[in-house]
């Protein structure tokens, strides 16, 4: 079998694409394309600059390309002309996506090559579990980090970045628009005020207890458009676990009240429906993005947030949910997984200026336990997601949980009490959720609060 560990063309046509129309930068990033991924040292270095450009926010035109680049290539020719050529050779090339699968194949196999190469005879003289471990550094190197620069930061500068959000959010409240971003949610907004960039907030509760619901309502509500192009906010959803047309299935209910199951289905529905359907379908165009190839590395969910801040303008992002991203690296523990997740999306919230709401799980013994109220502990990761989450939530349907936990009536006093006191909360709860704050970093947690909650449209409040 033949295995093509190189494909120049492919390389050349995918940079010249980039020269010619900067925006197929974007599209290349949401198919995972990196600098690691050229095997042509001129190409990758030219790869590398137009990346640079485009993530700086500048407009890549050939002569900013050429003026930013060094004036000769590694093979000692000039690197203007090496623009040229690449330029050149796209015109005629068609879609650079077309040639990606071929530029990750070559890839795949060096990466191979490089891998076997640890299991020569030159090394068989170690142990297995050297050869994993360099097997596993391999690995790793497939992921292209830059090394973080720290600097002391004097208390007056900090002082002064701290009065300009201030001032900034001073002078928008005296123009009629709320500082920061409110989930639409009045019990909620209460509790934890406006959400900033940077935040991570988590959604914890137990499975069918509306955290999806819940979500997908606070990123609608967030990306509402405004005749104030400055304040319009896109949201985006990664569905790690529901497909997309599912959860478009629950918006259109949330607006029509016409039931997930009763979309599904469609025997009782009449034209008038279909019609409601259809407009309110066409009303939720360019407010939402959803991305549901399934779970994720914290790698590709994190290089999916950079591309889409940048290609769509996204600022608030939602994760559904902690426990379906998959380790970076095939021997971390799913124990481990969560921890370094949170721990991750939190520096990336910050180093992007961009909003982040993920779902956490709670642990099978908690699920087990009495009580429908959501505690830090019972998360899967708890401490850690506690530790790392500007805001932490906690949802619940104790109607649902009373349903599950049914107390049945009996001939004795205490028997037949239970069973009364169990009728009366059912009924108390009935057409409500419970939404609780395990932290708020700037405010108090303890705080719990009934919401109405529409269960056919799953929509809080």
């Amino acid at each position: 079998m033949t295995r093509r560990t190189t494909n120049i063309n492919a390389e050349r046509v995918v940079v010249g694409s980039i020269i010619r129309s900067p925006h197929v930068y974007w599209s290349l990033s949401e198919a995972q394309v990196g600098a690691e991924h050229f095997s042509d040292k001129t190409t990758r270095q030219i790869f590398e600059c137009s990346a640079r450009l485009c993530e700086a926010g500048k407009t890549l035109t050939p002569q900013l390309l050429i003026t930013s680049l060094p004036d000769h290539a590694p093979d000692g020719t000039s690197m203007a002309a090496q623009v040229a050529v690449l330029t050149k050779l796209a015109e005629d090339a068609g879609s650079a996506l077309d040639y990606v699968d071929d530029l990750l194949e070559a890839f795949r196999w060096r990466k191979l090559e490089e891998l076997a190469s640890v299991l020569s005879d030159k090394h068989a003289e170690k142990t297995v579990d050297d050869l994993l471990a360099e097997i596993e550094a391999g690995v790793r190197g497939l992921e292209t980090g830059l090394a973080k620069s720290i600097h002391p930061i004097p208390l007056a500068d900090a002082a002064d970045q701290a009065i300009r959000e201030t001032a900034e959010n001073y002078r928008s409240c005296g123009k009629g628009t709320a500082a920061g971003i409110r989930t639409g949610i009045r019990e909620l907004d209460d509790m934890i005020g406006p959400l900033f960039p940077g935040n991570v907030v988590t959604i914890a509760g137990a499975s069918g207890n509306g955290k999806t619901a819940l979500l997908t309502q606070i990123l609608f509500n967030a990306s509402e458009p405004s005749l104030d192009l400055g304040s319009t906010r896109l949201g985006v959803l990664f569905c790690m676990e529901m497909r997309a047309r599912e959860l478009a299935r629950r918006l259109l209910a949330q607006f029509t009240g016409i039931s997930t199951r009763e979309q599904r289905e469609g025997a009782n529905l009449s034209e008038r429906d279909i019609e409601c359907l259809q407009t309110t379908s066409r009303n939720l165009t360019n407010r939402l993005l959803l991305y549901d190839g399934g779970p994720m590395t914290m790698r590709e969910l994190s290089r999916a947030i950079k591309v889409a801040k940048r290609r769509h303008g996204a600022t608030i992002f939602g994760i559904d949910h902690l426990l379906e991203i998959l380790p970076d690296n095939p021997r971390m523990s799913r124990l481990d997984v969560v921890p370094d997740a949170i721990g991750r999306l939190k520096e990336l919230a910050q180093s992007e200026q961009v909003t982040i709401i993920a779902l956490a799980q709670l642990t099978r013994e908690f699920q087990k336990e009495s009580g429908w109220r959501v505690r830090s502990q019972a998360l899967w990761g708890g401490d850690a997601i506690k530790q790392r989450s500007d805001i932490l939530l906690g949802v619940a349907l104790p109607s649902l949980w009373l349903r599950e936990n049914r107390v049945e009536s009996g001939e004795k006093p205490h028997q037949k009490e239970a069973f009364d006191k169990w009728v009366r909360e059912v009924e108390e709860w009935r057409g409500f959720a419970e939404i609780g704050t395990l932290k708020v970093r700037d405010g108090e947690a303890g705080d719990y609060r009934r919401v109405t909650y529409d269960g056919a449209r799953l929509w809080f409040g």
